[in-house]
């Protein structure tokens, strides 16, 4: 039986898409989801400047602790953020949620580890 090799450019490409997974890990979400509310122009540069439900969160977010569900449910409630998912990924069904900000474990939630060096130059 023949081997038959995969073209150059498949390979890299299979080595990036490797890479790109490996740091999705590592920050606990895609890349393009960190730069997305990392980057210079990103998400948290624009709500630290907002007085919208989710900048009032952020401003308002601990950064290292760990919130039952009760106290974050009660944290989204004093800012109207309805919809605890929202804060937790980018799309639930139809509608779009602020991101992958918040880590949930069974009984906690907490601002990905990731984020906190963002969050602190923001916030």
């Amino acid at each position: 039986m023949r081997e038959i090799k995969a073209p150059e450019f498949v390979v890299k490409a299979k080595k990036a898409i490797v890479i790109e997974i490996q740091k999705g890990v590592e920050l606990g979400m895609p890349q393009v989801e960190f730069d997305r509310l990392t980057g210079e122009k990103g998400m948290f540069a624009k709500w630290s400047k907002d007085d919208t439900k989710i900048a009032r969160f952020m401003k308002k977010l601990k950064p290292k602790k760990e919130y039952t569900k009760e106290e974050m449910k009660e944290l989204c409630d004093l800012v109207g953020i309805k919809d605890i998912g929202k804060i937790l990924d980018v799309k639930r069904g139809g509608s779009h949620g602020f991101g992958t900000i918040i880590k949930k474990t069974e009984d906690t939630y907490q601002l990905y580890p990731s984020l906190v060096e963002s969050f602190n130059k923001h916030f």
